[in-house]
Order: structure tokens, then C-alpha cells, then sequence
């Protein structure tokens, strides 16, 4: 899988890319340059285009804590985006990095519409058995950052392999349910040499998503915020799994972090299981998402932490290697005309073994709140929050940030 992913989207850039010249001599093309989708080359016909855009967003954060205050800037995202489409040969080519982060590849994959209804794509992208938070990108959030499930029970988010999307009604219930292999060791799982190797076996997700008032204004279904001002009541019930056999990451998302041994010292790996529910709302400026996320393991029998007989797992040990519990988050924004917006969200998690000093996880709720100045929809904007996290341990901590946003 190394091989082939290093491989192939180079050629496939260049390719798609020659794909949007002109197949006739007559043929012209036009050029677009807009705040939010950046550079835009499309052939006479509408056939084929090309685009390039991205993402500024620097922020500070001032954290505080009975012990410390750490005040910083940071450069936050830093991020390119290309696109290029063949309408004709049914085929996109999407690639999302961010140069702030040492491994700055995000997504790449190439996407065909194998009809009306169903399409499938191969790369490295959003995993579907994932929270629908984790299916946004990052500059359409309404916060700085993710919620704490979502960054607690994930990493990025991403993952190489299949997917496949499919589209249908029944009745007047819109339907999408959508599938997905991947390697299950998380974004950029080919390593960063032959040495790197993949550990375990595949991950297998699938989700559904019911639109029973039917879909949202275009465009208006990529974030949480409602920047549409949806004129009838709209929103999507979502529910998400993922099964992994064969983890060696805390969350089943990456590769090479733990390492365990079967009876007779070859190195196996525990199955990771994770479930997610979702509800987003939107009507006339004001948005509520709802989601709960529970992970659980498997195939813990007889595992051992070092390849001695000795080092045998104990019962609740495995919450010292994988992040095991149950989230809940609730957000609601409320957008007033064009340009002001206040949000708030709650979040808890439980954690599954909270006897267990050496769990990863313990229980703890985080609670933010924010005030966003929309200069141009979430193409410009200025973002100030605040936020307190407190844990079963009784340790608080209190972070303010402001950041500003600029899609080109």
C-alpha cells in the first residue's frame, strides 16, 4: 500500500491536470479569482478545471492553570488545496495540505461518479465511521479547535484506503450510506520509509445519514454554522462504526505506538471498536449539533505486553494502551444577519475504567464559549473564546483564544 500511494497521485495531478487543456484547438478557457475559492481555471465548455486555494488562520491562546499561565501565538493552519475535474471522464482530483505541520499531507485522493448516485474514491481522507465533527475540515469549524470527544476519541481524522458514497430516497427521506477500507493505521500510514511498515490488519466503517426534510442549502452541510439562513427547518441523523482489526495506536489511527504478544511471543494486536451518533440542526441563522462517541476492545485474551509468559494482561490494563470510554458533545451557534455569531458547546466523557489510575483517559467536562465577527461569510472572520476543562481529579484548566480566518 506504501508503494502504490507514493506512486500514484503524482501522476494522477499531472494527468488530471492535462485533462483541463482544451481537447480542440477552437476551445478556450476562462479564469476566476475569488476570496474563498481561490484561483479557478475552467476550460469553455465547463468540462474540465483546475483551482487552487487555501487557508490562513494564526491564533493565540493564553492557558491558565492553578499552577501556570502560558501565553502563545501560533501559526494554526497554513493550508493549500487543489482540485481538478474531468466532468466528461466523471473523475476529481482533490489534494489538502497543511504546511504549519511537519507532515503536512492531510487529504489526496482521486474520486470517480460511477453514477447519478454513487461515487467512490481512493487516497487518504476523512474517515465516514468517524463523528460527523471529524468530517469537517478544519477552517469550517465554529471553535478554534475540534471538541474534546473529537480530539480525545480521534487524531486527525484521516485514513488511506476505499470509500464508496451512495445517494437515494425512500419516500421523502433522503439517504446516503457510505462505506470504507482502510489500512486503520491512520494518516500517512505508508510511512516515511520501507522500514515504516503498516501493523495489524484493515479497518472496516460504514455510515448513514437520513435527511427527513430533506438536504441543506448547497454548501451549507460542510460546517457547523448555519451561513445560509436556512429558510425551512433542515437537518441530518447520522450514525457511524468502525472496526479495527488489529490496533497499535491509542485511538486506531496510526501505527507502531504500542505493541503487544500473543502465547508464544509473535507480536498481536487488540481489535478496536467505535460507535458514534449524530444529529445537526439548522434554521434561519441558528445551528445545534449533538453527537455521543463510545469506544471499546476485543480480542484481549492471552495478549501480553513483552513477549515473556509473565507479562500477561491484566483486566482493565488495556485503558493504559487505548482510549476507551464514552463522549457526548452538544454545540449551538446562533448567527445574527451577516456578520455576528455567538456559540457555545458542552462536552463529557466518561472513561470506561475510571478505577484504573493509569488510564489514558479520565472523566472530564469542557465547557466553551465564543464570539465570531463574519467579514465575509467563513471566507473572512475574527473568532474570540473561551474555555474550562475540569476532571475527576479536580484540576481545572481555563484557555482563552482569539483567531483570525482567511480563505483565499
Amino acid at each position: 500500500m506504501k508503494k502504490v500511494s507514493k506512486k500514484f497521485f503524482m501522476p494522477c495531478l499531472f494527468g488530471l491536470y492535462a485533462l483541463t487543456i482544451p481537447q480542440k484547438s477552437e476551445a478556450q478557457s476562462s479564469s476566476q479569482v475569488a476570496l474563498g475559492s481561490g484561483l479557478t481555471l475552467t476550460s469553455d465548455d465547463d468540462e474540465y478545471s483546475f483551482s487552487i486555494s487555501g487557508t490562513v488562520q494564526p491564533f493565540m491562546s493564553i492557558a491558565s492553570t492553578s499552577s501556570n499561565r502560558d501565553i502563545a501565538l501560533y501559526p494554526g493552519l497554513t493550508i493549500m488545496r487543489i482540485q481538478a475535474t474531468a466532468l466528461s471522464e466523471k473523475v476529481t482530483l482533490f489534494t489538502q495540505m497543511n504546511f504549519s505541520d511537519g507532515s503536512p499531507l492531510l487529504d489526496g485522493f482521486l474520486s470517480f461518479r460511477a453514477s447519478k448516485r454513487t461515487r467512490f474514491s481512493v487516497g487518504q481522507r476523512p474517515n465516514v465511521g468517524n463523528n460527523r465533527e471529524m468530517q469537517f475540515y478544519e477552517d469550517q469549524l465554529a471553535f478554534v479547535n475540534r471538541s474534546s470527544i473529537s480530539t480525545t476519541f480521534s487524531k486527525s481524522g484521516r485514513e488511506f484506503g476505499l470509500q464508496a458514497i451512495h445517494h437515494f430516497t425512500l419516500g421523502n427521506v433522503i439517504v446516503e450510506p457510505m462505506w470504507s477500507v482502510t489500512s486503520g493505521d491512520g494518516r500517512n500510514s505508508f510511512g516515511i520509509d520501507s522500514r515504516d511498515v503498516d501493523l495489524g490488519g484493515l479497518k472496516y466503517a460504514g455510515r448513514i445519514d437520513l435527511y427527513p426534510l430533506g438536504e441543506f442549502s448547497k454548501g451549507n452541510d460542510v460546517g457547523t454554522t448555519d451561513l445560509v439562513g436556512e429558510e425551512s427547518l433542515k437537518f441530518v441523523l447520522g450514525l457511524s462504526g468502525s472496526y479495527n482489526q488489529g490496533a497499535s495506536d491509542r485511538v486506531g489511527e496510526g501505527h507502531g505506538e504500542i505493541f503487544f504478544y500473543d502465547a508464544s511471543g509473535k507480536p498481536a494486536y487488540p481489535d478496536f471498536r467505535k460507535w458514534s451518533a449524530d444529529v445537526l440542526m439548522k434554521y434561519r441563522g441558528f445551528s445545534l449539533l449533538t453527537e455521543v462517541v463510545q469506544t471499546t476492545a476485543t480480542n484481549l485474551l492471552e495478549l501480553r505486553t513483552t513477549p515473556l509468559p509473565t507479562s500477561a494482561l491484566m483486566p482493565t490494563m488495556i485503558s493504559n494502551y487505548l482510549v476507551l470510554g464514552t463522549g457526548y458533545h452538544a454545540l449551538a451557534e446562533y448567527r445574527k444577519g451577516d456578520h455576528w455569531g455567538v456559540q457555545g458547546r458542552y462536552s463529557i466523557i466518561y472513561a470506561e475504567f475510571e478505577e484504573n489510575a493509569q488510564s489514558l483517559i479520565h472523566t472530564n467536562a469542557t465547557w466553551t464559549g465564543g464570539i465570531t465577527y463574519y467579514l465575509m461569510g467563513n471566507d473572512a472572520k475574527i473568532h474570540l473564546e473561551v474555555g474550562k476543562t475540569l476532571d475527576v481529579l479536580r484540576t481545572s484548566q481555563t484557555v482563552l483564544q482569539a483567531v483570525m480566518q482567511i480563505r483565499f
